[in-house]
């Protein structure tokens, strides 16, 4: 049986529960990643006047806070075991010079069937910061690319 979701478009059940748990008391929504809660918010029959309400909020929520990792499925959602940062896309390279080991945090991303990256000098900018500027350099790089893979799909 079809029902009508928060945007009044048709929907069949499973979609209307998908990541929403009834309790006793209530609705629980949860998003999972590897088997572990990674954000999740209750809603409880007693704050709202009717059953159906409480599920209307709960899908409102839902639908506003679904995680990124969920949005941008061409993420890898794990590292690789060699990877001892533990952060998707972003190592540390170190390159022996004549007089030192110059070390860069790069940030790795798929465009065009081909590996790109780009470094950031550890000591130009510190290890911490160097890092962190990788880091959110390939999420945006991510996004740039889903919206443009997105854009030509329609």
């Amino acid at each position: 049986m079809k029902k009508n979701n928060i945007k009044g478009e048709k929907m069949n059940k499973n979609e209307k529960l998908k990541h929403i748990t009834k309790m006793p008391w209530g609705y629980w929504v949860r998003f999972y990643r590897k088997r572990k809660t990674i954000i999740s918010q209750m809603f409880k029959f007693k704050d709202y006047s009717t059953n159906a309400e409480c599920l209307l909020e709960a899908q409102k929520w839902r639908a506003k806070n679904k995680p990124l990792s969920t949005q941008l499925s061409k993420l890898k959602e794990t590292p690789n075991k060699f990877n001892k940062l533990q952060i998707v896309g972003v190592c540390i390279e170190s390159f022996p010079r004549k007089y030192k080991i110059t070390q860069y945090a790069r940030a790795f991303w798929g465009e065009n069937g081909k590996t790109r990256s780009k470094r950031f000098s550890i000591d130009k900018y510190g290890k911490k910061e160097a890092i962190e500027m990788a880091r959110i350099f390939r999420i945006n790089k991510m996004k740039e690319l889903n919206k443009k893979n997105n854009s030509t799909k329609k």
